[in-house]
C-alpha cells in the first residue's frame, strides 16, 4: 500500500501539470490565422516547397490563399506577403512592430556575418550604425564628395568593357567593388587582380553558397553548433569555420589599411574614407575603445558586403533587358544624343534630361527583382537567408484584416509577386519602360520594393542607385549592344532566364558590345581610364 501511494504521488504532480496545459489550451482563444497550406507535423510546409524560384510558388498560391499566406518552416510561423499594398502596410505604416530580425545561428554565430549585421533594432549597435549611415551615405554633402569617385569608376567600366567585352559580369563586380572599397577604406582598386577586392568577393561567395545540409538545422536546433566538427553530418560546422575566418580577414585587412594611413599621417591628411573619418572621430572625442573600433570593422564590413552582388545583377539585367529589345536600347540613345551630341560623357547632373533612361532604370528594378523574396531562400530542407538582408520579424502580436500575426512570426515580402502583379503591371513578363511615362507612374514605382521596407530599407539606396544610373548611362551613350552570331553567322535568340539564389543573376548569356564609333573609343581613352581593369 505504501509503495503504491508513493507511485501515485510521484505520477500525481505530473497528472496534474499536464490537465492544467490540455485545460490551458483548450481554454485559451483560438487564433484567426491567414489562410496557407496545410502543414505537415514538424516538417511545416518545407515539403511543399519546390528546391529553386520558391518566389514563383508563393505567387501561384496566392492565387487559392490571397496576398497573405500562413506557412510553417518546422517550428517556425512565417507569413508570406504577395501584394504592395499588405508590405506597405505591415512593414512601412507598421515598421516599429516589424523591423527586427531572426536569429540564425549558422550565418550570425558560426559564420560570424553577425559582426557586420545589426539584426536588433532595439540595440545600441544598430542605432550607432543608423547614426553612422545619415553622415556618411544619406546626407547630400556626404554622398556629393563621392561623385569623383564614381566617375573614375565609370570610366574605368568603360574602359574594361571595350577591352574584354565577353567579361561583362567580372567587369560589374569589378566597378561596384572598387567604388565601395574605396569609400569604406580609402583603398584605390588599380587591377582586376587587387588582393583586398578578390578576397572579399571571393568571401561573399563562400557566404552566399552555404546551402549545405544541416546549414538551416542548427538554426532550428541551436545546440548542434556545439557538436564537435569531426562528427558525422557536421560538415556545416567545418564549412562555417573556414568562412569564419576569411569573413575575419576580410574585415581587418582593408581596416588595418585604412587605420595605418590615419596614423602615419598628419591628423586630417589621411586617405579619406569612412573608417578613416569614424577612427579620427573618436579618437578626438577620447571614445576609441576595442568595442568601438569592433563596431567601426562591423560597419565597413556591411557597406562592402551589402552592395557588389545586388548591383552586378542589376547591371546584368539590365545588359539582358537591352539585348532582347533593341528598341529601348535605341530610343535610350536617341534621348542620349540630344544631351551630350556625342561630345561628352553623361553626368549626375544630367538625369533630370533624361526621363526615358529614367524608365528604363525603374523597369530593370521591376522586370527582374534581383532580391525576389526579401533574400529568403529555401532548398526544401533549409531555411537558408543571405548576408546583406534578412526577412523581418514581429516584435509583438498583431492583428491585420482581422487575421492574427503571432509575435515573432518571420515575414518574408514576395517582391517577385509584386513585381509580376499584372493588376498593376500588365504584361509584366515584357520588357517595357513606357509603363513608367503615365503621370501616375509614381504611384507603382519599384523602387518601393526593390530596396527593401520599412526601418529596414537598404541604407545605402542612393548610392547604389546613382553607381547604377551612371553605368547604364555611360554605356547607352558610349557603346553598341546587340545580340551576338553564331558560327553560322545567325543571332543568336536570348531568353529572359533567371538563376534562383540569394541574389537572382540573368543565367549565363552572350551578346556583342562594341564602340558606338573611333570618337567614343578615343573620348573614353582621353579621361585616364585604367584600360588593363
Amino acid at each position: 500500500m505504501e509503495l503504491l501511494w508513493d507511485s501515485v504521488a510521484g505520477v500525481l504532480p505530473a497528472a496534474v501539470l499536464i490537465s492544467l496545459c490540455l485545460l490551458f489550451l483548450r481554454l485559451r482563444p483560438k487564433r484567426h490565422l491567414p489562410p496557407g497550406p496545410s502543414p505537415l507535423p514538424i516538417l511545416g510546409n518545407l515539403h511543399q516547397l519546390p528546391h529553386e524560384h520558391q518566389e514563383e510558388a508563393f505567387a501561384r498560391w496566392s492565387s487559392v490563399y490571397g496576398d497573405l499566406i500562413n506557412v510553417k518552416f518546422l517550428s517556425k510561423p512565417a507569413l508570406v506577403i504577395n501584394s504592395m499594398q499588405a508590405a506597405q502596410d505591415l512593414l512601412v505604416n507598421r515598421s516599429g512592430k516589424y523591423s527586427e530580425r531572426p536569429r540564425f545561428v549558422f550565418l550570425d554565430e558560426m559564420m560570424n556575418w553577425g559582426a557586420i549585421l545589426a539584426t536588433n533594432s532595439s540595440n545600441e549597435l544598430f542605432r550607432k550604425y543608423q547614426t553612422w549611415l545619415r553622415s556618411t551615405l544619406q546626407e547630400k554633402s556626404a554622398l556629393s564628395r563621392y561623385r569623383p569617385l564614381q566617375y573614375r569608376a565609370t570610366s574605368n567600366l568603360l574602359s574594361a568593357l571595350l577591352n574584354r567585352p565577353e567579361a561583362f559580369t567580372e567587369h560589374f563586380k569589378r566597378f561596384t567593388g572598387a567604388i565601395l572599397m574605396e569609400i569604406a577604406y580609402g583603398h584605390t582598386v588599380t587591377s582586376a587582380e587587387d588582393p583586398l577586392l578578390s578576397f572579399a568577393e571571393e568571401t561573399l561567395d563562400y557566404i552566399s553558397s552555404y546551402g549545405h545540409p544541416g546549414a538551416a538545422v542548427v538554426d532550428y536546433f541551436p545546440l548542434l553548433k556545439y557538436i564537435p566538427s569531426w562528427m558525422p553530418g557536421m560538415g556545416f560546422k567545418r564549412y562555417a569555420n573556414r568562412v569564419r575566418r576569411r569573413v575575419g580577414q576580410m574585415l581587418d585587412a582593408p581596416f588595418q589599411e585604412a587605420a595605418d594611413s590615419l596614423l602615419s599621417e598628419a591628423m586630417g591628411n589621411a586617405t579619406p574614407s569612412i573608417a578613416a573619418t569614424l577612427l579620427e572621430e573618436a579618437m578626438s572625442q577620447g571614445s576609441l575603445t576595442p568595442e568601438h573600433m569592433t563596431d567601426i570593422k562591423g560597419f565597413c564590413g556591411m557597406l562592402l558586403g551589402a552592395g557588389v552582388e545586388t548591383t552586378t545583377a542589376v547591371l546584368e539585367t539590365f545588359l539582358l533587358a537591352m539585348v532582347m529589345y533593341p528598341e529601348c536600347f535605341a530610343k535610350a540613345q536617341k534621348e542620349m544624343d540630344r544631351i551630350t551630341e556625342a561630345e561628352r560623357l553623361p553626368t549626375l547632373d544630367d538625369k533630370e534630361s533624361l526621363p526615358y533612361l529614367e524608365c528604363i532604370l525603374k523597369e530593370t528594378y521591376r522586370w527582374h527583382t534581383v532580391v525576389p523574396l526579401g533574400k529568403f531562400v529555401s532548398t526544401g530542407t533549409a531555411l537558408l537567408l543571405s548576408p546583406s538582408a534578412i526577412p523581418h520579424r514581429n516584435l509583438v502580436d498583431d492583428q491585420y484584416r482581422g487575421f492574427d500575426i503571432a509575435a515573432g512570426t518571420i515575414i518574408i515580402p514576395n517582391v517577385w509577386a509584386m513585381s509580376q502583379d499584372e493588376t498593376v503591371y500588365p504584361e509584366p513578363q515584357v520588357f517595357r519602360p513606357e509603363r513608367f511615362e503615365t503621370p501616375d507612374s509614381h504611384k507603382n514605382d519599384p523602387r518601393k520594393f526593390a530596396y527593401g521596407f520599412g526601418r529596414r530599407m537598404c541604407p545605402g539606396r542612393h548610392l547604389a542607385e546613382a553607381n547604377v544610373w551612371l553605368a547604364m548611362a555611360h554605356m547607352i551613350a558610349t557603346l553598341e549592344i546587340t545580340k551576338a552570331l553564331d558560327a553560322t553567322g545567325r543571332e543568336i535568340e536570348l531568353q529572359a532566364a533567371f538563376a534562383s539564389g540569394f541574389t537572382s543573376h540573368p543565367k549565363d548569356f552572350v551578346c556583342t558590345i562594341r564602340p558606338r564609333s573611333g570618337a567614343v573609343t578615343e573620348l573614353v581613352r582621353q579621361m585616364g581610364t585604367i584600360s588593363q581593369m
